[in-house]
């Protein structure tokens, strides 16, 4: 059982996400963009749906898994994290097509954010006998490097 101030730590990783990505879109959400830019857009968004898919009744908002299984279908064959990986990728191109210092800002808390938020989930997972394997196997967050 998770103590209270893990809970707590829990409760505002998860919010402190939801809060800087509702800031992203109200701040990226004044600027128009291209049609290649929603492709683009599009085409990052995908490997997160995927993930989610393949995780189905595992996903949980918080970082604590909802069950002790390792799933190693879909995009977790080469990342352990890729909805993390999408988030930085859509933060970063956001930040790349209109640049300035308040996207600059949200892009570094964000990324702070979760690079934490996959600690805390990656400690809670080093208890499970299998994942030292699959750690071992894959990548953090992008396939081949990191």
């Amino acid at each position: 059982m998770k103590t209270l101030s893990k809970k707590w730590r829990d409760l505002w990783l998860t919010w402190g996400q939801f809060l800087l990505i509702a800031f992203h879109l109200v701040w990226y959400g004044r600027f128009s963009y291209q049609g290649i830019h929603c492709l683009v857009f599009g085409l990052i968004l995908i490997p997160g749906f995927w993930a989610l898919y393949v995780l189905r009744s595992q996903f949980s908002i918080y970082p604590a898994p909802r069950r002790n299984e390792i799933v190693r279908k879909g995009p977790y064959r080469w990342i352990r994290h890729p909805m993390y990986t999408v988030l930085f990728a859509l933060s970063l191109m956001a930040f790349f097509i209109h640049p300035g210092w308040v996207g600059l800002m949200l892009t570094i808390v964000l990324s702070l954010l979760l690079f934490k938020k996959i600690a805390v989930e990656e400690e809670y997972l080093s208890f499970l006998p299998q994942y030292k394997k699959y750690k071992s196997e894959t990548k953090k967050l992008f396939p081949f490097f990191y």
